[in-house]
């Protein structure tokens, strides 16, 4: 197996992932999926696909969308005290170096979030939450 085979094999593994009620969820690639973004000592995978700050819970889409948002380093650094900010100006020197890899992967990962919160139930709104609570109270 190549490393392109390996690639797709993670991130096929990765991505269907069951959702409630027993439906698999859809990679946001259908025929064709691209080989994974290799990435710096300072950016690290998860098992399911995410990308995140190593050592960090922030993902690299977080980041990246608030830069292109127009946050500057310090901003950006205003907004996620955690890392430093070298680390930032290393997340953006990688972004600007890799920008249409980066750019599908923050498409995708925007097209997964969509997707999830399409297929999720309703939630019970505020009124009905009530009522339900008045029927507890009185019984």
């Amino acid at each position: 197996m190549n490393a392109v085979d390996t690639n797709v094999l993670l991130y096929s593994i990765g991505r269907n992932l069951a959702m409630p009620g027993g439906s698999a969820f859809v990679p946001p690639y259908n025929e064709f999926v691209e080989p994974a973004m290799v990435l710096p000592d300072f950016l690290t995978r998860d098992p399911d696909g995410f990308v995140r700050l190593t050592g960090h819970r922030i993902g690299l889409h977080h980041l990246i969308r608030a830069y292109n948002e127009g946050f500057s380093p310090e901003m950006l650094l205003g907004e996620f005290p955690t890392p430093s900010l070298a680390l930032i100006h290393k997340v953006i020197a990688f972004y600007l170096e890799n920008q249409p890899e980066v750019d599908r992967y923050i498409a995708a990962e925007e097209q997964a979030s969509e997707s999830q919160r399409a297929a999720a139930a309703p939630s019970t709104g505020l009124p009905e939450l009530r009522q339900r609570l008045r029927k507890l109270r009185a019984s």
